[in-house]
Order: C-alpha cells, then structure tokens, then sequence
C-alpha cells in the first residue's frame, strides 16, 4: 500500500478536490483505465487517440477511489459522488509529485540502469540475480520515460528489497531529471552508441546525457560501468560514488568472466575463471552484461550460488535478440530497437551461431539518427555486407544501406531491398529454409517482425538465391529460446558448484571493495568447480558490501517473489527508448 488517502494526494499536487471520498486510502497509481482495481487513483493524461477525462466515470467504476484531471474535466457524475477529482494544472508533474514523495518512503536500495543498448535485458538480469532476496521491484517492458519511471517507483512498497528503475532518453536533460525521481542509490551504465541522435546530436552528446546518472548518484552509492566501452568508462570521472567496472576478458575489469561458451538454448561464462554462470538468452553482449548484474548481487550481499542460480532463470523481453523456430526456421528476431552498434552486435551472433547455414539479414529502417542517418545507414550497408550470405533491407532509410552494400561489391543476387514490410510481404525474393540462419533486425517502429511471421507462416515464391551451406547444421542454431532450460548446466554438481562460488565470493569481496576498476592477472584455464581438494582455502565470506552497506538498504529478507511493476499501458502512450 503507498503511504497516501486522497486528501495527502490533493496536497502533494497542489491540486483542488471535488468528491467526499477523501479519507480513501490509495493503494496503486495507474493511468489505463482497463486496468484498474478497487483502491486505486486513476490518472488521467492525453492519449494518441483519446484523452483520459473520457474514461474516467469508467475508472472510477471499477473502483478508483479518485482521479487526477485537469481543471477543464468534467463533473463527477451523480453516481459517484462518493470518489474523488483532484484537479491539477498538469497531470504529469503530479504524476512526478507523487513518486518523489514516495521514494522518501523507500528503504531499499534503487538500481538506476542506463546506456544506449541493453537496458531492458540488463534491468532483467540483475532482477534474475536478486531474485534470492525477496521481492524485487522492475520496470515492467521499457516503462524507462517521465511516465513509466515515476510508475515504477509507485509500484514499491515496504516489503521490496530492491527496486531496479529503467531510464532512457532521446533528448538532453531527461536523465537527469528522471533521477531526480527515483534519487537512485546504485547505477549501471551498458554502453554508449550512436542512438537517439536525432535529440541527442552527436556519440558525445549520448554520453553527456547516460552520464547524469553517474552524477546522481550519492557519495556513499555504487556506479557500475562496462569497462570496455571507453566512453562509459569515462564516467568514473563525473561521479561522488565508488566505481567498479565490469566486462569480459581476464584482468579487464574489476568483475569479469571469461571462457564464452554459445550452447543451444543460450550462453554460459565463467565468472573469474571458477564459477560457471548459464543464461538462458542468447549474444556475448548478454553475457557482458550479467557481469554488471553480478557486481550488483555481490554488492548487496547475494551469495554467488544464488546469483548463478537466478541468472539461470533469467528471461529477457519479446524481440531483443530472441532466438526462435518460426515454421522449422531458425530466428534471431531483434526488432525491438536498431541503430549502428545494436546491430553489430547483432551480426555477431549471426555469424557465431551460423557457421553450418547460410546467414540471412533481414534489416529494416535505423529511427531516430538525426541527419546522419542517411550517411550511418550506408556504412551499416558497407560493414554488414560481407558478413552475411544474403542482405535483405526494407524500408525507405534501409535503402541506403541497400546501396552501399551493391556498390561494396556483394554479389546483386544476394542483396535485395523492398520499400515497406507490405511490398516486402507481397513480393519477398528471398525464400527462408531450414538450412537457413536468420536475422530480423530493425527499430520498433518498423514492426519487422510481422515480415517474420508472414514469410514464414504461408507459401513463398521461389527464392533467387540459393543455399550456401550444407544441411549439417550448428546445435546452437537450431533450439528454440523457449526451451525447457534444465539441465543445461551440467558440467558441475551442487557441492562443486558451491566451492566454486565461495571462491568468486572471495574474489570479488577484493576486487570490489577495493573499488580499483582493475584486476591483477589471473589464469583463465583454472576451474575450481572441477578441483573441490581447494574447497578449504576458498570458503571465505560470501558477502560483499559497498561503503557504508549502502545507507538506505533495508535488512534483505529471504521471502517473496520477484515482480514488475504493474503495467499501464493504456490510453497514454510510452516512449520506446
């Protein structure tokens, strides 16, 4: 329950009441109407198609015990007298108002994570690896905007041990003022790539801007940053808080893991060369980031063990590098968010887990990159060309990248461009086979992934290309992400496991609580989890703290599940970021 009744809202707004309900106590703040219980406070914002004064008497209805609104709102009907208008001038500063107020109340700590890619997988993974805790509190999707943030930070309450904050930006100032709301009390940045220009104007300017959150955070918090993102890394400098860096690769970074191993149903990395983590997704950059998810477990005190098995449970949101089989076909369906670093990333993985099959890139319109869209979209076309077997670009921006790619060489009967995913359907000059491996990467916006689900759910034309390799095909290329994920970590037992974890444990208690951002070499090749004679000299203690144990941590109990916040995705709409 949130600390407020309707008269305490009416005063955190500054807003004017109409109704007699006001001793209500509120319980949740939502802003879909379809979405509403009994004790809830509606608030009512301008949609894309309707503004929420037209369903508030619905809200209200479904037993919202008041409703912010705007002075020009209509009356309270007649029937019900007995709920509450609070009338502000601005619904979404209220909206904001109210979420300040409640972070005071907060005692658990805030995770605020950020960067260009990997927010919504990254917030996943370290919600995976506290899930030990207790209850843990996330973004439910991508709720990282003025709006999904502030609902998330309502969606906590008493019991939660941790609350994990999303927050992106496509112009200057919004992280900041986003901090300024959820006051995070840790910080994870993932990278700074060439996203968002079109508010952002240049990659310093992205950085600039992922920065403030390292500038929020207090002296006594935590920032954690990719260690091999130089830009990121730079961060260190702009902060009060410690730092620690995470990455892959021995003696990088002040966590690591190292050792990649692609298996069909995900990835697995060794944590300093002992403990083996398994993730159920798919793409080194996954991997990279449950380093930072790890050195946020440990700093709250997670055992390794429990963090190794809440990464194991990990699930990451629909289309972000999603490995799937649509109709027999291996997919990499990445339609989520694009632009030149995501999709490199992206042709990665295309390529290690293709090496048997013929590589098909299926890629759509790069939004919001500004005026140098065009000129990042033909060098996209320069770069991916000869990484790929077949190049297929759709949309009015992609045709750039079509361009580029035939004036670079690639063979013209292997690279094809068609204006929209509706001329793409009706015409497709690419057949997908089985012996296919294929890469559906674009920004929302482009909603590719419907060309996924026609192409390969009807009949097709034959294909003017044909297949380059052979039927044998790679394991790990062929398994779906929705397989059942036990038994994939076979290679140690629990008690080896466990000795395994204890030294992790004592690893990074040095590594992090000396706060250096740098680790002295070390051997990749040792596997403690094979060797338990060292069990006596590895047990040390599991837990690591930050400096002053993070002030505003409450105790961590042990009971509860892991949740998102409740999502309001109604009449409003939210920012993809």
């Amino acid at each position: 329950m949130l600390d407020f009744d309707v008269t305490r809202v009416a005063q955190l707004c500054q807003g004017a009441i109409e109704g007699r309900g006001t001793d209500a106590r509120i319980l949740r703040v939502v802003i879909d109407s379809r979405d509403v219980r009994e004790g809830d406070l509606f608030v009512a914002l301008p949609g894309t198609r309707t503004h929420g004064h037209a369903h508030v008497p619905d809200a209200l209805r479904r037993g919202a015990v008041a409703a912010i609104v705007e002075p020009g709102a209509p009356p309270l009907p007649d029937d019900l007298q007995h709920r509450v208008l609070v009338r502000v001038k601005f619904p979404r500063k209220a909206l904001a108002d109210l979420a300040r107020a409640h972070r005071r109340t907060l005692t658990c700590p805030v995770i605020g994570v950020t960067g260009s890619n990997g927010k919504s997988s990254t917030r996943e993974l370290i919600a995976a690896a506290l899930s030990s805790l207790g209850e843990v509190v996330q973004s439910p999707r991508s709720f990282n905007n003025d709006l999904g943030v502030p609902l998330t930070v309502l969606s906590a309450g008493p019991d939660t041990k941790a609350l994990i904050v999303e927050m992106g930006t496509s112009t200057r100032g919004e992280i900041k003022s986003l901090c300024g709301i959820a006051r995070p009390d840790m910080g994870v940045v993932t990278n700074v790539a060439a996203a968002h220009l079109e508010g952002l104007g240049t990659l310093e300017g992205v950085a600039v801007e992922k920065a403030a959150l390292a500038e929020a955070l207090p002296e006594e918090g935590l920032l954690v940053l990719n260690g091999e993102d130089e830009h990121v890394v730079k961060m260190a400098e702009r902060t009060r808080a410690r730092v620690v860096t995470f990455g892959l690769g021995a003696g990088r970074t002040t966590v690591w893991g190292c050792r990649l191993e692609r298996t069909p149903r995900g990835v697995a990395v060794w944590v300093y060369g002992k403990m083996r983590i398994f993730l159920p997704v798919v793409g080194a950059h996954n991997a990279r980031n449950a380093m930072g998810a790890v050195a946020i477990a440990l700093a709250l005190g997670v055992a390794p063990r429990d963090i190794r098995k809440g990464l194991r449970k990990a699930r990451l949101p629909e289309m972000r590098l999603e490995l799937r089989r649509m109709r027999g076909v291996p997919v990499l369906l990445d339609c989520y968010n694009a632009n030149p670093e995501s999709l490199r990333v992206a042709v990665d993985e295309l390529q290690a887990r293709g090496s048997e099959r013929r590589t098909v890139l299926v890629f759509g319109d790069m939004r919001e990159l500004g005026p140098r869209s065009d000129v990042l979209h033909r060098a996209c076309g320069r770069s991916v060309s000869p990484r790929v077997d077949v190049l297929w670009c759709v949309g009015g921006e992609a045709r750039a990248t079509y361009e580029a790619a035939v004036e670079a060489g690639h063979d013209p009967d292997r690279v094809f461009w068609s204006p929209d995913v509706a001329a793409a359907l009706r015409a497709p000059p690419v057949t997908l086979g089985k012996d296919d491996l294929v890469l559906f990467k674009a920004s929302r916006g482009m909603a590719l992934e419907r060309l996924a689900a026609g192409l390969l759910g009807k009949r097709r034309r034959t294909s003017k290309t044909a297949p380059s390799g052979g039927a044998a095909a790679g394991a790990e290329a062929t398994s779906p992400a929705t397989a059942p994920v036990a038994g994939s970590d076979s290679r140690s037992d629990v008690a080896a496991a466990d000795v395994a974890a204890a030294d992790v444990a004592g690893r990074a208690a040095g590594e992090v609580a000396a706060s250096s951002g740098s680790a002295t070499s070390r051997s990749e090749t040792v596997d403690t989890a094979e060797t338990p004679d060292t069990a006596a000299s590895l047990r040390t203690s599991a837990s690591l703290r930050t400096s002053a144990s993070l002030r505003t941590s409450a105790s961590l109990r042990t009971s509860g599940p892991v949740k998102a916040a409740a999502p309001a995705d109604g009449s409003t709409k939210q920012r993809v970021s």
